[in-house]
């Protein structure tokens, strides 16, 4: 069992010292497994596959926000006539 050596409020950071040992069980690997090649790479590809489509949603709006000029600059010109 854990104990904390004084209160914790919100906000506190949190610091944990594992030990010297903790590691020694677990044949080289880490026990959260976000070191491990393959999680690893499934992250990467996540974060690319998001970024990517950040990127697409941004290509659109600027298309959606281009044309919506374009039709308020033609109306200007219609009602000028």
């Amino acid at each position: 069992m854990t104990v904390a050596l004084k209160d914790i409020n919100a906000g506190d950071e949190l610091y944990a010292d594992y030990g010297s040992g903790y590691f020694d069980d677990l044949e080289g690997e880490c026990p959260c497994h976000s070191c491990n090649a393959q999680t690893y790479k499934a992250i990467e590809e996540e974060e690319y596959k998001h970024q990517n489509q950040q990127h697409e949603k941004e290509e659109i709006d600027r298309v959606v926000i281009a044309e919506k000029k374009r039709s308020e600059i033609r109306r200007g010109k219609r009602n000028k006539k």
